[in-house]
């Protein structure tokens, strides 16, 4: 009997009548039928050998990716909280293969599977309409329409964070939002012209989930979004000159009114949203003299333009302020009256007694826009310096705007860095930025530059533990520096324009 080969088993053995000449017709017949029974046999042994072998492959994958690649043990429910990490903490998210959700599903194919089952992953879509392209019955370019509507599958129910923006001033007619949409909506962005928001959203349409709302709206609008989105809790809007808004609202926590509105319209809406925490809007100048200040024990974050209207305001929990202008004598009665903890100060432009709100000792954040004139900067780091003055003891971290052709001392403010490091009464400060408006960078004189020395000096103070950054920003948001290097997130921030 032939034995088979241990490594191809093949019998070696001939068979009889194989090895003499055939001749007959029948003894060829025969001859072909051994030959095809010895192929199928060698093939059988063959699949059955290539079969174990994969087993015995698929084991040794399987014990060495549990060294290799533990990650891949982890339940799908962990590994599932994990990508949700991967998100940026501001929620938007724009379509990009380098980016959480699509990276995460480049990985491998148990990554794949398990992204594609995590719908908070794919319950927000940022994008930009732009100028030559054509929108469908979904606000969107036919080309990206499957990509919306696959992505609003993976998204398995979840709410929804919608973001729309645009690259130029006008802006086509867009159709409504889908049903589908509009109803798991919780947050809504439409940077559009005011009369395309009734295109988009219809009157009467219900927003049962909708808590935060960014759009140019009229008043009849803003009426119509109060009535149809009852869990609504921030609104960012603007306003022309005049409008009288009529915001009452139980659950409002967040105001921001891009442009100007009258004081009785402020007044209006602090009164009749009790809830009313964060406060941005612009207010007209007023003639009134020595008002009747109105407590309002909510609000803990004001930003105005002209900080006169303080005179109408007692805030004992304002932790945030944010103006352009301040008389002295009106500032320093509302801080006396209100014994507020300001922790955050914002000095958008040095007007009149503007430094006067520097003598608030508990002073822990300070941004400071030094772009019109050029002794501010000067005056801010007279201010801070401990060997010059004792103000801000508690300041931790210093945010600083400025325009290239402004003198922008970097060594000087690294000194100051290092003193405050040094005093025995200062706090040390954990983060300075710098940001460099620049404008247009096809203009080669526009470009703000700092040599190596500078550079090394940064670095050594971030080696200390101090972030220091420095960003030169564009016309183009997509066109930042950062110094030291750091990664750009274009989705960050949402603005109407």
């Amino acid at each position: 009997m032939a034995i088979p080969c241990e490594k191809c088993g093949y019998q070696n053995g001939e068979r009889a009548g194989t090895g003499s000449a055939i001749t007959s017709t029948a003894g060829q017949r025969a001859a072909l039928a051994q030959i095809d029974a010895e192929i199928l046999e060698f093939k059988e042994y063959a699949n059955a050998r290539i079969a174990a072998l994969e087993e015995k492959r698929q084991s040794v994958a399987a014990s060495l990716a549990l060294v290799v690649y533990p990650v891949l043990t982890l339940p799908a429910e962990i590994t599932s909280c994990f990508f949700i990490e991967c998100l940026p903490p501001h929620g938007r998210v724009r379509p990009s293969p380098s980016r959480a959700p699509l990276l995460l599903a480049q990985v491998c194919r148990h990554w794949r599977e398990v992204a594609l089952f995590t719908g908070a992953l794919w319950s927000s879509f940022d994008y930009v309409l732009h100028e030559d392209e054509l929108y469908d019955d979904m606000g969107i370019p036919p080309w990206k329409k499957s990509l919306v509507e696959c992505w609003l599958s993976r998204s398995r129910g979840h709410a929804l964070s919608w973001t729309i923006r645009r690259s130029w001033d006008e802006s086509p007619p867009i159709p409504p939002l889908s049903p589908n949409i509009l109803s798991r909506l919780w947050r809504l962005e439409v940077d559009l012209p005011e009369p395309c928001f009734n295109e988009l959203v219809p009157l009467h349409t219900p927003l049962p989930q909708l808590q935060c709302l960014a759009a140019h709206l009229a008043p009849k609008d803003l009426q119509n979004i109060l009535r149809c989105a009852p869990q609504l809790r921030e609104l960012n809007i603007t306003s022309m000159d005049d409008t009288r808004y009529n915001l009452v609202s139980q659950t409002i926590v967040k105001v921001e009114i891009l442009g100007y509105i009258p004081v009785e319209t402020f007044l209006g809406i602090l009164n009749n949203c009790p809830l009313l925490s964060h406060f941005s809007c612009q207010v007209h100048p007023t003639t009134v003299h020595n008002p009747t200040p109105t407590t309002f024990r909510s609000l803990q974050s004001l930003n105005i333009v002209d900080a006169d209207v303080l005179k109408f305001l007692t805030l004992p929990n304002l932790t945030c302020l944010e103006f352009i202008s301040v008389k002295k004598h009106v500032f320093h009665a509302f801080v006396s009256r209100s014994s507020c903890n300001i922790r955050e100060l914002h000095i958008i432009e040095e007007r009149d007694d503007s430094w006067e709100a520097l003598k608030i000792p508990s002073v822990q954040t300070l941004e400071v826009n030094t772009e019109n004139k050029e002794k501010t900067l000067a005056n801010l780091l007279r201010c801070l310096d401990p060997n010059l003055s004792s103000l801000l003891p508690q300041l931790r971290h210093l945010r600083i705007s400025t325009l290239p052709e402004i003198d922008i001392n970097l060594g000087r403010i690294i000194d100051m860095v290092g003193h405050r490091r040094n005093a025995a009464n200062m706090v040390e400060l954990q983060s300075v930025s710098i940001i460099v408006e620049l404008g247009d960078p096809e203009d080669p004189d526009a470009w703000w530059h700092f040599g190596d020395t500078i550079a090394s000096q940064i670095r050594r103070l971030n080696s200390f533990g101090l972030k220091f950054t420095i960003q030169i920003n564009t016309d183009d948001d997509s066109e930042v520096m950062i110094f030291p290097d750091k990664t750009v997130d274009p989705c960050k921030n949402f603005y109407l324009t």
